[in-house]
């Protein structure tokens, strides 16, 4: 059996300040809050993935409200934002859940928007926390932008994101791994920025597509001269 992985071809992408501005003006609320917010205080946390229960939203949106809820005792005085590009069935439930955690002023969902991989940059880390996975194609465009990545080990996932080096792996369904790992990138700037560096370069060489389209041919030939 030979592993040949997806490849991705890197696409030009929005520099951090426009891919913002360009977000913000799809979602009055996330404009109006971001507004309010000191640019050294906020963390841009992202997603992008279907509204669906087995991407773990959930778990995410409850990790967020224990950040917030642990930051008198922490000290943290920064401010966490957590926007989620995507459409699905479980809308609804998250509006509520939202509701629920009283996160209105932290979590936004932007629906779907089309070619959405190319305002990566707009976030300071990207989350994945998966109940089940494949091998995500969208963890590719998250190496591609450079960001640091927080996802499952799940499917595919880890053989993506080396845990401490190019991102932090946890465990699924579990909140409190996903608050502590925001939290660690969120205050260890020096290091999000190694662990984004390290999965683009792991990304462009090991998941690049000119490697995806070697590999195959190379197996085609392989069967051919037997």
């Amino acid at each position: 059996v030979t592993t040949i992985y997806n490849g991705i071809k890197p696409e030009a992408l929005m520099s951090k300040v426009n891919a913002r501005h360009e977000l913000t003006r799809t979602n009055s609320r996330l404009a109006e809050t971001l507004s309010k917010i000191p640019a050294n205080k906020l963390v841009w946390i992202g997603t992008i993935a279907e509204l669906h229960h087995i991407k773990g939203h959930d778990i995410t949106l409850r990790a967020i409200r224990q950040m917030i809820h642990n930051q008198t005792t922490t000290g943290d005085k920064k401010h966490y934002i957590y926007t989620i590009i995507g459409a699905g069935e479980e809308r609804e439930n998250l509006e509520a859940l939202i509701d629920k955690l009283e996160l209105k002023d932290h979590v936004f969902l932007l629906g779907h928007i089309e070619g959405a991989s190319q305002y990566l940059k707009a976030f300071d880390m990207f989350v994945l926390a998966s109940r089940s996975e494949g091998l995500a194609y969208v963890l590719l465009e998250a190496g591609v932008a450079s960001l640091p990545v927080i996802a499952t080990a799940v499917g595919g996932l880890p053989e993506i994101v080396d845990d401490m080096k190019s991102g932090i792996i946890i465990q699924p369904n579990k909140s409190e791994e996903i608050a502590h790992a925001i939290k660690f990138l969120g205050t260890h700037e020096k290091v999000k920025k190694e662990y984004g560096t390290a999965l683009h370069t792991k990304i462009l060489e090991t998941f690049s597509l000119d490697e995806c389209v070697r590999k195959t041919a190379q197996i085609y030939t392989a069967t051919q001269d037997r």
